[in-house]
């Protein structure tokens, strides 16, 4: 028998993304600071997910 565990979409898409898969061009904010809307860039995969999406761990090395 196989158990699978059940975890939500929001704890597997990407941070930087918001599992969207491209790079965000312009964030535009209101007066009050808070986010009106983002805009992203349609012909650039975002770095960390590499347009997939979902979150990674990134390694450096150096």
């Amino acid at each position: 028998m196989i158990k699978a565990t059940f975890i939500p979409y929001s704890e597997l898409a990407c941070t930087k993304c918001d599992g969207i898969g491209r790079a965000i061009k312009r964030i535009n904010r209101r007066r009050d600071g808070t986010v009106s809307s983002v805009v992203y860039d349609l012909k650039n995969d975002c770095r960390p997910c590499k347009g997939t999406g979902l979150s990674c761990m990134e390694v450096s090395r150096g």
